[in-house]
C-alpha cells in the first residue's frame, strides 16, 4: 500500500485489517444507492409520461403498505440465513429481477410502469437490510462507531453519481437502459459479496491515534 493510502487510513482511524472491509462496504453501498437512484429516475420518468400524476398518491400508498411486508420478510430471512450468503443472493436476485422489467418496458406494457414505481421504492430497502446485517455481524461495537460513517459516505457518493449519470446514460442508451445499468450494479455487488464470504471479521485493536 502506498504511503498516501497508509496516511489516509491512519487519518480516518482505520486499522490495517479493517481496510478491506471498509473498502468493500463503501463500494457496495455506493453500488446500491447508485442503482436505486437509476431505478427511481427511470420509474418516475416513465410513470409520469405513460400513466400521469393522478395515480401517484395511490401507488405511493400501495408502496408504503408493501414496504411493511418487504422489510418484515427480509428481516426474517436475515435471522435465519447466513448473513453473507443472504447478501450475495439478494443482490443477484435484484439484478435478475430488473431484466424482465426492462423487457416489459421495451414492449411498452402499460402495467409495468406501475410495477417500476413500486420496485423503485422496494429495491433500496431490500438491498440495505441484509447489507447492514452482514456488516454489523462483522464488526464489534467500537469498530462500528468508527467505521459506519465511512461506509455510509460511499452511499452518499453513489446517490450523487447516480443522479448525474442518469441523464447521460438516458441520452446515450435510452431511458430503459437505466434498468440494465442498475442490474449490472447489483450483479457486481453480488460478486463482491461472494468474495466477502471468504473474509474473516477484522480483529479489534486500539484505534489509531
Amino acid at each position: 500500500m502506498s504511503l498516501g493510502r497508509v496516511a489516509l487510513a491512519h487519518a480516518l482511524r482505520i486499522e490495517p485489517d479493517e481496510r478491506h472491509l471498509v473498502a468493500w462496504g463503501a463500494a457496495t453501498v455506493f453500488l446500491i444507492e447508485w442503482a436505486a437512484v437509476l431505478v427511481a429516475n427511470v420509474s418516475e420518468t416513465l410513470f409520469l409520461k405513460r400513466i400521469g400524476v393522478d395515480y401517484v398518491p395511490f401507488v405511493f400508498l400501495v408502496n408504503s403498505l408493501l414496504m411493511v411486508g418487504t422489510t418484515y420478510a427480509v428481516g426474517r430471512m436475515a435471522a435465519r440465513v447466513e448473513h453473507r450468503e443472504l447478501l450475495m443472493r439478494t443482490f443477484l436476485v435484484l439484478a435478475a429481477s430488473l431484466l424482465p422489467l426492462w423487457a416489459l418496458v421495451q414492449a411498452d406494457v402499460r402495467s409495468v410502469f406501475v410495477l417500476l414505481v413500486i420496485a423503485a421504492k422496494q429495491v433500496d430497502a431490500i438491498a440495505l437490510i441484509p447489507f447492514w446485517v452482514a456488516v454489523s455481524a462483522l464488526l464489534q461495537g467500537r469498530q462500528a462507531k468508527r467505521l459506519f460513517a465511512l461506509i455510509l459516505a460511499g452511499g452518499t457518493l453513489g446517490s450523487i453519481v447516480g443522479s448525474f449519470a442518469s441523464g447521460s446514460i438516458a441520452r446515450t442508451l435510452g431511458i430503459p437502459a437505466l434498468l440494465l445499468v442498475a442490474g449490472g450494479a447489483f450483479a457486481i455487488a453480488g460478486l463482491m459479496a461472494l468474495r466477502l464470504r471468504r473474509s474473516r471479521p477484522p480483529s479489534l485493536r486500539h484505534p489509531p491515534r
